[in-house]
């Protein structure tokens, strides 16, 4: 996770010296969905239809949040949440675990903003994608 977590700090460097509110960088393939980047008083919800061939996933995502908050619900085929978790406040953190079983398919990626400023990065990858959920490169090819 500590490789992962060093991946977001690059980027979020990397994304500071760019101009405009928000920059938000998403990659939505079969099995492997990611997101990365940085907004400012951001609020409303982003929504990402995915398509998970599995019945679960790993998620791993993590950020700084300067104020406001950021929550990343994840619902199955059949719309049920497998997964749910919020950064808040100045804080920092993140998270690396399993959704609870679900119905493959089209999943949704729900990203919910409440006034968020902050830096946030994530991945879900469905079972059997990507190997090792090491860091950002080592995802079974993608990224190298």
């Amino acid at each position: 996770m500590r490789v992962w977590l060093l991946a977001l700090a690059m980027l979020a460097t990397a994304l500071s010296g760019c101009s405009g509110a928000e920059q938000l960088v998403v990659q939505n393939n079969p099995g492997n969905f990611q997101m990365a980047g940085q907004v400012a008083g951001k609020s409303g919800s982003v929504s990402y239809t995915w398509d998970n061939p599995s019945n679960t996933a790993m998620v791993q995502w993590g950020g700084q949040s300067g104020s406001g908050a950021f929550t990343l619900s994840v619902r199955d085929a059949a719309g049920k949440t497998v997964y749910t978790n919020t950064i808040s406040g100045a804080s920092q953190g993140g998270s690396q675990q399993d959704t609870s079983s679900g119905k493959a398919g089209a999943w949704q990626i729900v990203l919910d903003f409440d006034s968020f400023t902050g830096q946030m990065g994530l991945q879900v990858l469905g079972d059997g994608y990507g190997g090792s959920y090491g860091g950002w490169g080592n995802y079974g090819g993608y990224g190298g």
